[in-house]
């Protein structure tokens, strides 16, 4: 699988995150980081672990475009049947990836979804996505239980060749970019596997966009 992490501005966080990656027990992995026109250190950073994991990690920087562009650039770059999600200020459980996968194989699915913990710094504030769904659901007419999905990115794994189908857009959106990007896949989408195992740290953070 490929996942794909947008950096902008992140010194303070995009080593941990990638730390958390290079720990998955999925061995078929590659991470795909878009440095995103950073200012600070963050491409120092990111070249450094590129270097030292050169068959897992690859960087490529743009011009600041935001993260809908970041995270197109990433996709169009991947090689893995499947692709995930990482924001640089996150961090992912060791068995994320491979559980998801096992999911969508077992399931014949095209996406995965799990639950994960919201967290300001240590502390846990809550278990979400949590849902008492089957392991997978049709999405049809009668979806519309998709409302009750987080609209994040960072806790699905997507057949690649789906996730290529995504709106193209000319200018990332301030807001709702995750949202927007998962309503343009949905209708190429035919099933959706869920595990209630959270195998993602969502930090909350008082200075994003949202």
């Amino acid at each position: 699988i490929s996942v794909v992490v947008p950096v902008y501005n992140a010194q303070k966080t995009i080593a941990l995150t990638l730390e958390s990656l290079l720990k998955q027990t999925l061995s078929e992995i590659e991470i795909i980081v878009i440095n995103d026109g950073s200012t600070d250190n963050s491409l120092a950073i990111v070249s450094r672990f590129e270097k030292s994991h050169p068959k897992q990690i690859k960087v490529i920087t743009t011009t600041n475009q935001g993260a809908y562009q970041a995270r197109s650039a990433g996709i169009n770059h991947a090689q893995g049947e499947y692709v995930g999600f990482c924001d640089a200020d996150d961090t992912a459980e060791p068995e994320m990836f491979e559980t998801l996968y096992n999911k969508i194989i077992d399931c014949n699915a095209d996406m995965a979804v799990c639950s994960y913990y919201r967290q300001e710094n240590e502390k846990i504030l809550s278990t979400e996505m949590k849902y008492d769904f089957p392991e997978a659901k049709p999405v049809d007419k009668n979806a519309g239980w998709l409302v009750s999905v987080n609209t994040a990115t960072w806790n699905k794994l997507i057949r690649t060749n789906l996730a290529k189908q995504h709106a193209t857009l000319n200018v990332s959106p301030r807001i709702g970019e995750d949202a927007l990007f998962l309503l343009s896949i949905y209708p190429h989408i035919r099933s959706i596997a869920f595990t209630n195992k959270p195998l993602y740290h969502y930090y909350v953070n008082n200075s994003s966009a949202m």
